[in-house]
């Protein structure tokens, strides 16, 4: 969070405009919006192997 508190201090003082703030905008945007697509395909790859392996019937189980 100290990132964003120097932030907000360096557009306060004019060290940063406006222009500058709303690129970074735009890219933790961009940036979150890939990261959300790959946790989604992580997801439904994990929803796909689950079946698999529930489906097999061979799954090993590790005996003591």
């Amino acid at each position: 969070m100290e990132a964003i508190e120097q932030l907000k201090d360096d557009l306060r003082a004019g060290r940063i405009d406006a222009n500058r703030l709303i690129d970074l905008i735009v890219v933790s945007q961009q940036q979150l919006q890939a990261s959300q697509q790959q946790l989604q395909a992580s997801q439904q790859r994990i929803a796909e192997l689950e079946k698999q392996l529930l489906g097999s019937g061979t799954a090993k189980v590790d005996e003591p």
